[in-house]
């Protein structure tokens, strides 16, 4: 019997109410597409595992954010557990922040966070499949 590794993510002001959920690789390929799309205010997101074990207060134990840039064709990765948060280390910093919207809101990465855009697709899918693990495909660099 196989067992289905899923998430939950949250990247339209709808999913605030019904996250959607991720099964498959084609819904981490649709999540990523839908980023690229172009639209201003929705070029992030915040996945969290299901199979990961919820805190006390019924809040997961994790947070993993993706961004996107069409223009670029790059994006961005954090993951946060334990009281430690990582950003992606990309080979090229930019000097400034980066900044990436979900449904509206900012949110800020480091300027050398932006990989190639078929590793923010490979990390995601291994952090779902994984069962929440911190992606190993890519390197880390500590975020405050």
């Amino acid at each position: 019997m196989r067992v289905v590794t899923r998430a939950e993510a949250y990247y339209r002001r709808e999913h605030r109410e019904s996250p959607a959920v991720i099964e498959t690789a084609e819904d981490v390929d649709r999540m990523i597409d839908y980023l690229l799309s172009g639209e201003e205010w929705h070029t992030a997101a915040s996945v969290g595992s299901t199979d990961r074990p919820l805190l006390p207060s019924g809040s997961t134990d994790h947070e993993f954010l993706v961004g996107v840039s069409p223009q670029k064709v790059a994006g961005v990765i954090t993951f946060g557990c334990g009281g430690q948060t990582l950003a992606t280390l990309g080979a090229v910093d930019s000097g400034d922040e980066l900044r990436y919207h979900i449904a509206g809101h900012d949110y800020y990465f480091p300027g050398n966070s932006e990989i190639p855009l078929d590793r923010v697709r490979e990390a995601v899918k291994e952090f779902v499949f994984s069962g929440g693990q911190r992606p190993t495909c890519v390197d880390w660099q500590p975020f405050d």
